[in-house]
């Protein structure tokens, strides 16, 4: 839905009259939604010695990622 609107408002300049009135129409769809942002909720510590601090006084385990190269895949 959003590729469509952005590809609508690049090709046709004269259908993306930006008003008040359909100000919330426009914004609405681009907003993300809430599933799409629930990564934001959890409490990201900026170490891995926190992390590890936190997850030992938890007495949970620790999840460590490690790659290696460019995270999409692009080297």
């Amino acid at each position: 839905m959003r590729s469509m609107l952005v590809s609508l408002l690049l090709v046709s300049p004269i259908l993306a009259q930006l008003s008040e009135d359909n100000f919330s129409a426009w914004r609405d769809p681009l907003r993300p939604a809430a599933k799409e942002i629930r990564w934001q909720r959890i409490p990201w510590l900026s170490s891995f010695a926190a992390g590890l601090r936190r997850a030992n006084a938890e007495d949970k385990p620790v999840l460590v990622w490690v790659m290696n190269g460019h995270p999409l895949g692009c080297t």
